[in-house]
């Protein structure tokens, strides 16, 4: 006589083979319906411009929508915060960036934990910065800013598009490891940053390449090295903040892409894929290319390093240099 006990274990286990057969379908069907990407910051911005010709090559690839939802709001924080609650079925997922990273090493907002609640698909693109100064500076490369900052304590300042962005933190982070006092002057945004500088009212800014080069070659600013770790063909003379033996000056602005954590292994898999598969496009990298932009493929596990080196290096620079959420 077979004991009520085993053909109640008998059936859990056909249950469970049977949950794991659907489960294998509908991940060989995937996707089966339109796929939303939460990019928690205003249409237009960087963000938002940089992940739409990647997403619109993979929703060719997999012959299915792929919807974006702006979600702005609190720098990044409610997009981001909306999608850790989201269901992990491969069709809710977000657009995280390195200025949501940022803000979270600034206001260590607790609503949300980048490791614990999402895992990591693939870093998408990044746009490299440059030190840019004015050209009154008595410096011709970085060793000679430091060495003129260091010479005169509090003259030099440098411009940030305000409290908590890469400008900022990024110069506070130069200013810790070269040993540097220099003041710091807030805009509201990148653009009057740059007009001050060129008009000569503050020293010297953290600039993306592509906003930074016209300005080179007219004169107006001069380019003294590049916060990447090889250097730019836009710039081949330029050194990288390695080479002038600042090596822990590395960052960039960059977009990556998340799903909430319990997403399939399996589908985050063919969505790395679809996206590395989108960054090999010529017509992918041409548009990220007028942007500045520069493709990044790679796979999750490159993507879960990087977060876990950012949130660990700018909470650093936020504790040592004392700055508060504004």
């Amino acid at each position: 006589m077979i004991a009520r006990r085993d053909v109640l274990k008998t059936v859990a286990a056909l249950g469970l083979g049977a949950l794991a057969l659907q489960s294998r379908a509908q991940t060989a069907a995937y996707p089966s319906r339109p796929i939303k990407v939460v990019v928690p910051w205003p249409a237009g911005g960087n963000a938002d411009v940089t992940i739409r010709p990647i997403l619109d090559r993979m929703s060719q690839t997999f012959g299915s929508p792929i919807v974006v939802e702006n979600r702005a709001g609190a720098t990044g924080v409610v997009g981001t915060a909306n999608s850790a609650r989201a269901t992990p079925d491969g069709y809710n997922l977000l657009q995280l960036s390195s200025s949501t990273v940022l803000n979270i090493a600034l206001s260590g907002e607790k609503s949300f934990d980048l490791s614990r609640d999402f895992v990591p698909i693939g870093l998408a693109a990044s746009t490299p910065l440059v030190l840019e100064v004015h050209p009154s500076v008595p410096a011709k490369n970085i060793a000679e800013l430091i060495a003129y900052a260091r010479a005169n304590p509090g003259k030099l300042s440098y411009a940030s598009g305000g409290i908590g962005t890469t400008a900022h933190l990024l110069s506070e982070l130069f200013k810790q490891k070269a040993g540097l006092d220099i003041i710091h002057v807030p805009y509201q945004g990148g653009a009057p940053a740059v007009a001050d500088l060129m008009g000569g009212h503050v020293n010297m800014y953290f600039d993306v390449l592509p906003t930074a080069l016209p300005a080179a070659k007219d004169g107006r600013v001069r380019i003294l090295g590049i916060t990447q770790a090889k250097r730019s063909p836009m710039l081949p003379d330029v050194p990288t903040f390695a080479e002038a033996g600042q090596p822990a000056i590395e960052a960039a602005v960059w977009v990556a892409m998340l799903a909430p954590k319990g997403t399939d292994a399996a589908i985050v898999a063919r969505l790395n894929d679809a996206m590395n598969r989108a960054l090999a496009e010529p017509s992918v990298r041409q548009r990220l290319d007028t942007i500045g932009a520069e493709p990044t493929p790679g796979t999750p596990d490159k993507l879960a390093t990087l977060i876990r080196v950012e949130l660990e290096k700018w909470n650093e620079v936020v504790r040592r240099a004392n700055i508060k959420a504004s």
